[in-house]
């Protein structure tokens, strides 16, 4: 499992309920969420990347 997941597992562990969001580089904003199995233990985690194109533009706008 790539350490980044390995990472989020963890926190899924604790807090299954919650959406994780971290920032990987000015450009681009990483999405992690868990699935549940039948018995309500982690069995999955996905990630998804976004461009952080909002932010991008903020900065732009303000500076």
């Amino acid at each position: 499992m790539p350490s980044d997941l390995q990472e989020r597992f963890q926190n899924f562990s604790e807090f299954p309920d919650r959406a994780i969001v971290k920032p990987l580089s000015e450009e681009i904003i990483a999405g992690y969420f868990g699935l549940m199995d039948i018995s309500g233990q982690p069995a999955l985690i996905m990630r998804t990347d976004f461009s952080r194109d909002l932010y991008l533009n903020s900065k732009k706008n303000s500076g």
